[in-house]
C-alpha cells in the first residue's frame, strides 16, 4: 500500500495510520507550568477542514483554540483527536530542536474571522493566520527560551489564554524596578463588548498623587532629541510622514554626513592652552581629534515606519548616487577594474520572508517606474 505524501516528498502527517509520534502536552505534576509568551506573525496549512467547520458551529467566540501537537517532523493543530493543519517546515525545525528532552505545551489560537476565510477558500494555499502560546515547567523556562532563540524564534506578548498561568518571558530583558512578568495583565478580545476608538480614557483612573515619568531622564541621562524642521522628502515616495519618521531621517542623514553629535564619547580638555586634546569618557584615550564612530541604529517599535523612513533615506540618495557612478565611471581608466562603481542601495535581511515584506513596502511606498528591485537570495 502507498502512503500519502507531501509536497516535500514526506510521508504526510495526516495519514490514517497509527504513528508513533510524541505529544509534547503532557506535564510534569512536579514543576509549576509557566506561560513563556507567545509566537505571532505565523500560518498553518490547512489540510482538512471538517474538524475546522465543526468548531466554528459549535463555539461562537472571537477566538478558536486548538491544541498543537508533534508528530514525526511536523506539529500539528488537533480537534477532537483530529489533525487538520499544519506548520511550515521551518517552524518545525525550530520547535523541534526546543522541544528536544523538554515538556513544553503548545497552544493555537484563530480569529474567527481567519478561520471562516480560509474555510470558505476554495482553490489554491489554504493558510490559517495563526498565533501560539508556549508554555514549560518552570524549571525549563531558561533553556527553552535558548533553545527557541537559536532557531530565530522570539516570544511576543501574549494577547489569548494567558488565564491563571504565571507569565514569564525568558526573551524580555528586566530592569530593575521594573514590575514582575506576573504582575502583567494583557487582554483577549471581547466577548459582548465593543470598543469606542473616539472614547479616550487617558484621564480617567489616573492617581492625582502619581508624578508624571519623565522620559529624558528615567535613566539618569537627558536623552538628545533630534529636531529637524522642514525635512524634505522625496517625491517618489507616496505616503505622508509623522513627525516621528522625518526626525528619524533627519538622524539618519546627521549620521551619514559625519555631524558630530551634541552627546558624544569624547570631551574636549583645554586645560593645557598648547596643546588641547579630545579624551575618550570610558577609557581614557586621548586624541587631537575625536574619532567618533560612524552609522546608527534606528531602533523604534514595530510599526512605526522604520522600513518607509528606511525608502525615504535612499529615495533622498538616488540623485547623488547617480552622480556618484557616473563620474566614478568616467575617472577609471582601467578597463580590467573588477570593482564597478553603483548607485546601488544593498539591504540585507536575515530571511526570504522579510525580502518579500521589504518588496511589498516598496511597491507600497514608491512610486512605480522609479525603482528596480533585485532579489539575491544567497550572498
Amino acid at each position: 500500500m502507498s502512503i500519502p505524501q507531501d509536497s516535500l516528498g514526506q510521508n504526510s502527517p495526516f495519514q490514517t495510520e497509527p504513528s508513533s509520534g510524541i505529544t509534547i502536552s503532557e506535564t510534569s505534576v512536579f514543576d509549576e507550568e509557566i506561560c513563556l509568551g507567545a509566537i505571532i506573525g505565523i500560518t498553518a496549512q490547512l489540510d482538512r477542514d471538517d474538524a475546522l467547520i465543526r468548531r466554528l458551529a459549535d463555539h461562537d467566540t472571537p477566538f478558536l483554540c486548538f491544541s498543537v501537537l508533534k508528530k514525526g517532523n511536523f506539529f500539528l493543530l488537533e480537534h477532537e483527536e483530529e489533525k487538520f493543519a499544519r506548520l511550515n517546515k521551518q517552524l518545525c525545525t525550530g520547535l523541534s530542536k526546543a522541544t528536544s528532552n523538554q515538556q513544553i505545551r503548545l497552544q493555537a489560537y484563530i480569529i474567527r474571522e481567519d478561520a471562516m476565510l480560509a474555510v470558505q477558500k476554495k482553490y489554491g494555499e489554504r493558510l490559517l493566520p495563526i498565533e501560539i502560546n508556549v508554555y514549560a515547567p518552570l524549571n525549563d523556562v531558561d533553556d527553552v527560551g535558548a533553545k527557541l532563540s537559536k532557531s530565530h524564534i522570539f516570544l511576543q506578548p501574549l494577547r489569548y489564554g494567558l488565564e491563571e498561568k504565571r507569565y514569564m518571558n525568558p526573551h524580555v530583558l528586566r530592569f530593575e524596578g521594573q514590575p514582575n512578568d506576573d504582575s502583567l495583565h494583557y487582554s483577549t478580545i471581547p466577548d459582548s463588548e465593543e470598543i469606542d476608538p473616539t472614547h479616550s480614557s487617558s484621564d480617567e483612573g489616573l492617581s492625582d498623587d502619581v508624578d508624571e515619568i519623565d522620559m529624558d531622564d528615567m535613566f539618569g541621562v537627558q536623552l538628545q532629541h533630534i529636531f529637524q524642521a522642514n525635512v524634505p522628502i522625496d517625491r517618489r515616495i507616496k505616503t505622508d510622514l509623522l513627525q516621528h519618521q522625518k526626525e528619524a531621517i533627519g538622524f539618519i542623514s546627521q549620521r551619514e554626513h559625519g555631524q558630530t553629535l551634541e552627546h558624544n564619547l569624547w570631551d574636549y580638555n583645554d586645560t593645557d592652552e598648547d596643546e588641547p586634546f579630545y579624551q575618550h569618557v570610558f577609557n581614557g584615550e586621548r586624541r587631537a581629534k575625536p574619532q567618533e564612530a560612524s552609522g546608527g541604529i534606528l531602533a523604534d517599535e514595530m510599526g512605526l515606519g522604520k522600513s518607509l523612513v528606511t525608502l525615504s533615506v535612499i529615495a533622498g540618495s538616488l540623485n547623488k548616487a547617480e552622480k556618484f557612478a557616473g563620474r566614478q565611471g568616467q575617472e577609471q581608466s582601467d578597463i580590467s577594474q573588477k570593482k564597478n562603481p553603483t548607485q546601488a542601495t544593498l539591504i540585507v535581511v536575515p530571511s526570504t520572508l522579510l525580502i518579500d515584506n521589504w518588496v511589498n513596502e516598496i511597491r507600497k511606498q514608491v512610486f512605480a517606474k522609479v525603482s528596480r528591485v533585485d532579489i539575491l537570495t544567497q550572498v
